[in-house]
């Protein structure tokens, strides 16, 4: 599906309530509250791997990732592990673009803990093809599933927290460095999401001007809330004044 990471972290953020409540219920050492954690602990991180998995080392969050195993469609841009780079492979989106063959940063490392959900099942990294072009949806049901994990998961769990911080730390500085947008391989803002002025007062974004504002607000309020104020507070205050 093309919203591949909103429908997983709407997954992810519906069983770690599901986990949450039966341990208020049922207690944390009840069978059922650990079957529960475990799976949300192991969906959490299936989503939280798209805010890494790209290896651009600044922030970008990929709508979805495949293996080798899997086909590769032909709708939207792909990039195809291959070590330090990754290259964009040859679809109508990506000929559309010019981009087809374009490379791109992918050498940061993915936290090991993550990366497991992948070569535990036999697969490398240069087995990997990930997709770009994100979009503004799917950002928002990830800064969600932070805050929730962070709630639920994380404060019991200090390693994991750790990773939620640096995501939400990285992803939120590249919106901002990137005029309040996620910017693709080619320099270009994603489709869909963008954030700022330029994009409002054009005839396609002024109808999401309110909810994407709304939608920078929140992602900052959920930074602050992970990380504490600084240095997302004077950010806040600026977009608060810019009405």
């Amino acid at each position: 599906s093309d919203n591949d990471g909103t429908f997983s972290a709407g997954y992810a953020i519906g069983e770690i309530f599901h986990y949450a409540t039966l341990k208020r219920e049922l207690g944390e050492y009840a069978e059922e509250t650990i079957k529960a954690k475990r799976i949300a602990q192991r969906a959490s991180e299936a989503t939280l791997i798209l805010m890494f998995i790209a290896g651009r080392g600044d922030g970008f969050v990929a709508r979805t990732f495949l293996t080798k195993d899997e086909p590769v469609p032909d709708d939207g841009l792909f990039y195809k592990k291959n070590g330090a780079t990754a290259v964009c492979l040859n679809t109508t989106d990506s000929r559309n673009k010019n981009i087809v063959g374009l490379e791109v940063k992918a050498d940061a490392p993915i936290p090991e803990r993550l990366r497991k959900l992948y070569t535990e099942e036999g697969y490398e990294d240069t087995d990997i093809t990930y997709k770009g072009d994100t979009s503004s949806d799917e950002i928002t049901h990830h800064y969600l599933h932070l805050l929730v994990a962070h709630e639920f998961l994380g404060l019991e769990d200090p390693e994991y927290d750790e990773l939620l911080k640096i995501a939400v730390t990285n992803t939120t500085n590249h919106i901002i460095k990137n005029n309040y947008a996620l910017r693709e391989a080619n320099g270009e803002q994603t489709t869909w999401a963008k954030w700022n002025m330029e994009y409002f007062n054009t005839a396609m974004g002024w109808a999401d001007a309110c909810l994407n504002a709304g939608q920078m607000l929140m992602y900052l309020e959920v930074a602050m809330h992970l990380t504490g104020e600084e240095p997302w507070k004077e950010t806040f205050d600026k977009l608060i004044e810019a009405g």
